[in-house]
């Protein structure tokens, strides 16, 4: 143990981000891994739909190449860090039902796996796995919707969040004009969301009301 998160999203900071106490990801890192395995179930299941680019291959129905690896790619991603954890864990791993992972959809995997996050994440390896993970959920998302969008968590005192004791708010901007959804602010623990535009400036009031009271505290 380093002392730090090792996930693959710490990289190329200048300063490492510190793990959580004992453990090998932060709390934002462990968070999103148990996020990431929610989503992808719906993201494997709408890869599906996406319509082929040029006709698929030739030899069958049109299908998307990129989408189709894609499935692929969640599919053994999730089924592989299943089984490692059922191997490592043994008997102490909740039972597995069926003739094993093999066949199991990725919803019932990714059901398993979710619960387990927190074991996980006192693991050398869970930096690996949220990196994986978080990269199958990533590569889906951006064949699904195109579009760019920047994510970035507003720091200190100010991003904590104004209706729960726990989340932190992070702001999600949808960049191309022709992208109508309205960006927004988001607590990463409860249902907490501000728009852009309507709900911006309460949003803002709140804030600078919070610093006075804890000024004045």
């Amino acid at each position: 143990m380093t002392g730090f998160c090792a996930a693959p999203r710490h990289q190329d900071q200048d300063e490492p981000t510190p793990a959580e106490e004992a453990a090998t990801l932060c709390r934002r890192c462990r968070l999103d891994l148990a996020s990431d395995l929610r989503r992808l179930p719906a993201l494997h299941a709408d890869l599906e739909d996406i319509p082929a680019a040029r006709g698929g291959d030739g030899t069958g129905l049109p299908f998307s190449e990129p989408a189709s690896d894609c499935r692929s790619q969640i599919r053994h991603d999730v089924t592989y860090w299943a089984r490692w954890i059922t191997d490592i864990r043994g008997d102490d791993a909740p039972p597995v039902t069926g003739t094993g992972w093999a066949d199991r959809p990725v919803t019932v995997i990714c059901d398993w796996l979710e619960p387990q996050v927190t074991w996980c994440s006192f693991r050398d390896w869970a930096p690996d796995m949220a990196g994986a993970i978080g990269a199958d959920r990533a590569r889906a998302a951006a064949l699904l919707d195109p579009w760019v969008t920047k994510r970035f968590e507003i720091p200190g005192p100010d991003g904590a969040c104004l209706d729960c004791d726990s989340g932190r708010m992070w702001v999600t901007v949808y960049v191309y004009a022709a992208d109508h959804r309205k960006s927004f602010i988001g607590c990463t623990e409860c249902a907490a969301r501000w728009e852009f535009g309507g709900a911006w400036l309460p949003f803002v009031r709140q804030v600078v009301r919070r610093r006075v009271l804890a000024a004045a505290g």
